[in-house]
């Protein structure tokens, strides 16, 4: 295998995702959730960050032996599908995505381009279609091919590392974000977390919601507006009392009446904004 030893779980599935598994499974979610969105994407890039070896060798891998780690990739899906198969979660949807984010590359100008991304991260993201390709064809699963827009469905968990996947969900109160690697439940209230920092500040202080986000951006794939005009939100935010629970409404209101050239910018990405 090419994943490192300590990597793998003793239920035979990749850590990333064991941990998902795992407290799925001893906190009883099946019984609160009847849908599990995975993100694809997720999946390839947590796997191939676990490749034993230095980058060197790691993008060797990528480059020589793609089919391999497609297979090896697909090996840990059906290890992680066929748990729940014998946990007889009846009741359970288990749903394989993959987003393209066509349309936010194309209309977000600080979306994070692969001329963007340096290093590794840009060969695993250079290899990302041809390997999520491959990886369908040796799974035991269809997925779901979309551009950014997912279903609006109630009682959902979902487990991604693209921060605006959640934004399908602040609408509804019952879905909740299950993270790879720490395997920590987080509803709405705590996606706060998945914006990009502003230095060392208190982010609780924003709500997770559309007309933030393209503004404060995130780690992976949406690069935050310069810090003034972040450090102008984050004082209004102080001053007009905001917390990760504040609605959409007053946002608007406070934006539109204190920093109407922020207002703007936020106004000016409504097209993207999800169906409600």
């Amino acid at each position: 295998m090419y994943i490192k030893s300590d990597m793998i779980s003793p239920l035979g599935v990749s850590i990333p995702f064991s941990s998902a598994l795992e407290t799925f499974i001893n906190n009883k979610l099946y019984n609160s959730y009847d849908n599990w969105f995975i993100n694809i994407r997720t999946w390839y890039e947590h796997y191939v960050d676990c490749i034993d070896g230095n980058v060197d060798t790691k993008t060797k891998i990528l480059k020589l032996h793609k089919t391999k780690l497609a297979k090896e990739i697909a090996d840990d899906i059906n290890n992680f599908l066929h748990i729940l198969h014998d946990k007889n979660y009846e009741n359970l949807n288990v749903i394989f995505y993959y987003p393209t984010y066509r349309t936010i590359e194309k209309n977000v100008d600080n979306f994070r381009t692969l001329d963007d991304i340096k290093g590794f991260k840009h060969v695993v993201r250079h290899y990302e279609k041809t390997m999520v390709s491959s990886i369908t064809t040796y799974a035991d699963i269809s997925i779901n091919k979309l551009d950014y827009i997912l279903p609006l469905v109630p009682k959902t968990i979902i487990t991604t590392h693209a921060a605006m996947d959640l934004l399908n969900f602040t609408a509804i109160n019952n879905n909740a974000l299950l993270e790879p690697f720490t395997g920590k439940l987080k509803d709405k209230k705590e996606w706060y977390t998945k914006y990009h920092p502003i230095g060392k500040k208190d982010m609780s202080v924003f709500p997770f919601i559309e007309e933030l986000y393209w503004i404060l951006g995130d780690k992976h794939f949406i690069k935050p507006y310069p810090s003034k005009i972040r450090e102008q939100l984050y004082d209004l935010a102080i001053k007009k009392n905001w917390s990760q629970s504040t609605g959409r409404i007053k946002v608007r209101m406070d934006l539109r009446t204190y920093e109407p050239d922020i207002y703007r910018l936020v106004d000016s990405n409504k097209k993207l904004y999800r169906p409600r």
